[in-house]
């Protein structure tokens, strides 16, 4: 799902938000046509010698680009609500801002190279109000505007300058507003998906503390049905209670996936923990609730105890996630081992199925955060398995006590998950 697609806003917030994008865009021309027009015309007149013709020409232009600034920003106010008038009056303002540099073009023969820099205008402000294919339609604009009102000034007023002296200018200047939008939608690709993913990262912390409450009290509930003796519940109604605490309990994993998979994770909690205990009783746990009990194989030589600095209920949710991939991801009749060797310093995990596996750059990206690119990238590449929210979360959890969880998978073959945890100081 591209959670990229939706947007919270209504017509109205919309319309609002764009008449706001044209207010700015109008506050931005004040100082473009101040700053631009004001010193080009306090230059031409020290420069001309006293030429009041160049001087009343771009005078003119300043007062007309004023009036018309006043007028956009009158227009701008008198329907905010509407939203395809805004969007209409944002075109039109580019498509003058255009005329305007055309005009300035044509003033000056369209050979200075200072004028260029007025096109960067239309081309940026398309760039902080639009789409990407828009930007790119607004560069190609620019560059006919310019093309076409270079070639009008050669034609009318025939100038002294030889025409294949134009050509340079003719085809470099529209590959400039080309490379100039180019760079635009880049830098404004880069903050929109800054914009989206901090809004991404506030949604997955936001949805998993407020899923949490109702699914842990659905466990006091189930909890308080089944050990009510007088129910007097029969082997079917049982029956369906231990569905509900297995749903409750993926449900409950699921919200925990997603608060670990948050920017700010739960705080590294420590305490003495079995690692061995956690580890089948997770296993037990998982194969009960996937029906895979007699799949399930647990090497002999692993200990019975091995103690490791973290929280019990922290890597049984690791533990759990890679284990119900493993059931997920293989057929009924295949093995899923698992086993744990103690070590000098370390205490090293191992969980093997005999599933159908992963590709490489599958394996690569179950071990990243999802994030928004992520999904509009497995959507085009037509991935239909999970998101990989869990191998993630159980490598955030790992990372979070000093471990390693590395992932070795072959198509076909199956997958070995290894987590290395340091152990308790045995000298202690």
């Amino acid at each position: 799902m591209d959670l990229g697609r939706y947007d919270i806003f209504g017509q109205k917030e919309m319309a609002l938000e764009t008449a706001q994008n044209n207010r700015r865009l109008i506050a931005v021309r004040w100082w473009w046509f101040l700053l631009i027009f004001g010193i080009v015309t306090a230059t031409t007149s020290l420069t001309s010698g006293g030429d009041e013709t160049r001087l009343r020409q771009y005078g003119t232009i300043l007062v007309l680009g004023l009036a018309f600034n006043a007028v956009c920003y009158l227009v701008v106010r008198l329907y905010p609500a509407s939203l395809r008038f805004q969007q209409i009056f944002t075109v039109i303002q580019l498509a003058l801002d255009l005329v305007v540099v055309g005009i300035v073009t044509y003033v000056q023969g369209g050979v200075e190279s200072r004028t260029t820099v007025l096109y960067m205008f239309p081309i940026l402000a398309s760039a902080l109000l639009f789409r990407g294919n828009v930007v790119l339609l607004a560069a190609a604009l620019s560059g006919a505007t310019y093309v076409l009102t270079v070639l009008l000034h050669y034609y009318f007023q025939k100038p002294m300058v030889p025409f294949d002296l134009l050509l340079v200018p003719l085809i470099f200047y529209p590959a400039v507003f080309f490379l100039l939008a180019r760079v635009a939608v880049y830098l404004e690709h880069l903050k929109s998906n800054k914009v989206r993913e901090a809004a991404y990262n506030s949604f997955l912390s936001l949805i998993g503390h407020q899923l949490k409450h109702p699914a842990s009290a659905t466990v006091t509930i189930i909890d308080a049905i089944d050990h009510d003796q007088k129910l007097m519940l029969d082997k079917n109604a049982r029956h369906y209670i231990e569905l509900l605490k297995t749903e409750n309990e993926n449900q409950i994993r699921l919200i925990d996936n997603l608060l670990e998979s948050a920017p700010q994770p739960r705080a590294a909690y420590q305490e003495d923990v079995n690692v061995a205990a956690v580890l089948e009783k997770t296993a037990t746990r998982l194969a009960a609730a996937n029906e895979r009990t007699d799949d399930l194989s647990k090497r002999k030589d692993s200990p019975a105890s091995a103690i490791v600095p973290a929280s019990s209920g922290r890597l049984a949710l690791a533990f759990g996630n890679i284990f119900d991939n493993a059931f997920r991801y293989s057929k009924p009749g295949d093995r899923v081992t698992y086993g744990l060797t103690v070590k000098r310093s370390t205490v090293v995990v191992t969980i093997r199925d005999a599933g159908i596996g992963m590709k490489e750059e599958d394996v690569m990206r179950q071990m990243r955060r999802l994030t928004i690119e992520g999904i509009r990238g497995m959507e085009a590449g037509g991935h239909l398995g999970g998101l990989g929210l869990g191998l993630y979360a159980s490598w955030r959890i790992i990372h979070s006590y000093d471990g390693e969880l590395d992932i070795h998978s072959s198509e076909q073959i199956g997958t070995t998950v290894t987590i290395t945890l340091p152990r308790k100081d045995p000298h202690e």
